[in-house]
């Protein structure tokens, strides 16, 4: 059956049972406003967009049920779609897999789909008829895992297209949609049995019971967590429920009733975002349990599935509506900088507040010049601030080990602010550059920033500080828009974990006319998420009036 035929069939009672934990929200926002949605028609109408993913080729991909193809958008919001050649396959989800292709599953079809990312698709039928494939993730052994609704079953399939199945001990569990989790196992929902289930790759089955029961379950979608657990949505328990890898299970009431949440995914900021169908609405909780939701634009959108993006952004099919919708997390726990170093010469600092009623646990990560890292713990004392030197952690040295960007992030569920000042003797000597400059972090990575100042001319020397806080090295081309324009390109390959500083002048040389200013985009072209800065000093009006100093900003994501 489809997923629009499970939804009919439930009936919105809640009977709470006692002997569980049931955590309601310390903090709700029924107006956050601060972060904006933009919402993107589907081209084909009527067709019913569903699962959603970030995909391998910076885009984010999604199905169309109804519509019977898969779409792709880009960050700026264009959309191409592609037919699956099964008619009335009814393709619900989609995840990236090992092999650089998205794969998807085809519920009416009853088969598994692979979409290469120039669009050509390759169906493998499911060995047991009738068997509603629904979930499917990448797992830890290389194969794509998938969950079967009506057979009761968990099935793989390798990047060949070989299906094995594995029969869940609960029966009639109706397994919906699956994870790989922090342990190396799979983590699965069974909505009819309202359990959490666990199966290793060799397929072993542990089973726990959801602590919130009433005349129909209610386990739903199901995601890898920020905080090292598995994060799941109670569709009718109006909860989400987060389960440990040990199996203690805790869950979060939601402040709408009634809302009918549906897809969760772990956001760029910390937090697991989720959808609320029935209510209309975008929410994200934090691991501590604080709930916040922000009403869709569109009246009657059906928000259904929900991913994180290739641009730091949160992005969500909305069903009822055609659409597909994008909310920007607002940071407020981690900020990252691309720019710091304690070479001679420079003083970096991070001044990090805690506007909160409890203190803030706050790890600074350094992602050195030379691929390493270094961490530091700092406490906040709540409602206060705490200034960090950064060269009493690193030193000083004329190197790229001294080098550094850095991911400053509050670990125990607070609020903070983190700026990083830094000083400087910039040409030590007889023209001595000296000043400061000082930004705000980034609140969250991207994979493109814009830059509109720039400039070569005599007397200034602007750089550009890349970090990629990701775990694969990221592909990156600078694109300086000239003023007298033309356009020059620049590719840059940025370690994972890692640093890299550009020498603007090394590319466009020094000359004092329009084609030596310039505005830039710096992008990653390989998938990544990074994060930019264009510190910038100067000699501003040589002579015996020396303006000298520097400047530093964070680019615009769009």
């Amino acid at each position: 059956m489809k997923r629009t035929q499970l939804v009919t069939t439930i009936t919105l009672v809640l009977i709470l049972t006692i002997g569980f934990v049931l955590l309601m929200p310390f903090v709700v926002s029924m107006n956050a406003c601060a972060s904006t949605i933009n919402e993107f028609p589907v081209p084909t109408p009527g067709s019913y967009p569903i699962g959603i993913s970030r995909g391998p080729d910076g885009n984010v991909w999604f199905t169309e049920a109804d519509g019977n193809k898969i779409g792709k958008i880009t960050t700026s919001g264009l959309i191409t779609e592609y037919s699956i050649p099964t008619p009335a396959s009814d393709p619900v989800a989609i995840i990236p897999g090992p092999d650089g292709a998205l794969w998807f599953t085809e519920a009416d079809g009853n088969k598994i789909g692979r979409i290469t990312t120039s669009g050509t698709i390759t169906e493998y039928p499911v060995p047991t008829t009738n068997s509603f494939p629904d979930g499917i993730t990448a797992g830890p052994d290389g194969a794509l895992w998938f969950t079967e609704a009506n057979s009761n079953k968990i099935g793989k399939i390798t990047t060949s297209g070989f299906i094995t199945e594995t029969t869940v001990p609960a029966s009639g569990s109706s397994p919906i949609d699956i994870i790989a989790g922090p342990d190396g196992a799979l983590w699965f929902t069974e909505y009819g049995s309202n359990k959490i289930g666990r199966v290793t790759t060799s397929g072993s089955f542990t089973e726990f019971t959801i602590p919130t029961s009433d005349s129909c379950p209610s386990a739903i979608d199901i995601t890898a967590g920020p905080d090292g657990n598995i994060w799941f949505a109670e569709y009718r328990g109006n909860n989400v429920g987060k389960i440990t890898p040990s199996g203690l299970i805790t869950e979060y009431s939601i402040p709408t009733p009634n809302c009918q949440v549906w897809g969760v995914a772990a956001g760029p900021d910390g937090n697991v975002w989720f959808t609320e169908n029935n209510s209309n609405k975008i929410a994200k909780v934090t691991p501590s349990g604080s709930i916040t939701e922000y009403p869709v634009p569109a009246s009657g959108s059906g928000p259904w599935n929900i991913a994180a993006g290739p641009d730091g952004a949160i992005w969500f099919t909305e069903r009822d509506s055609n659409m597909i919708g994008r909310i920007q997390p607002v940071t407020s726990s981690t900020f990252y900088f691309a720019e710091g170093t304690c070479r001679p010469g420079f003083d970096p600092y991070f001044c990090i507040q805690n506007p909160g009623s409890t203190d803030a646990t706050v790890k600074i990560t350094y992602m050195l010049g030379n691929g390493s890292n270094v961490t530091q713990d700092v406490n906040v004392p709540k409602n206060s601030r705490v200034t960090v030197t950064a060269r009493d952690k690193l030193g000083t040295g004329d190197d790229p080990a001294h080098d550094f960007s850095s991911k400053v992030e509050c670990t125990n569920g607070q609020s903070i602010i983190a700026e990083r000042p830094m000083y400087f003797n910039y040409k030590p000597g007889t023209n001595n550059w000296t000043g400061g400059h000082d930004v705000v972090g980034a609140t969250g990575p991207s994979s493109t920033f814009y830059f509109a100042e720039g400039t070569c001319r005599p007397g200034f020397d602007p750089y550009f500080c890349i970090q990629n806080p990701g775990s694969t090295d990221a592909t990156v081309k600078i694109t300086y828009m000239l003023g007298n324009g033309s356009n020059v390109t620049q590719d840059v390959n940025v370690p994972k974990n890692s640093r890299v500083t550009v020498t603007a002048r090394d590319k466009l040389g020094t000359g004092d006319d329009p084609a030596h200013d310039f505005s830039s985009k710096v992008e990653c072209t390989n998938g990544q998420s990074i994060i930019a800065e264009r510190p910038m000093y100067f000699n501003y009006k040589p002579g015996t009036n020396n303006w000298t100093g520097g400047h530093d900003v964070v680019g615009f994501t769009e």
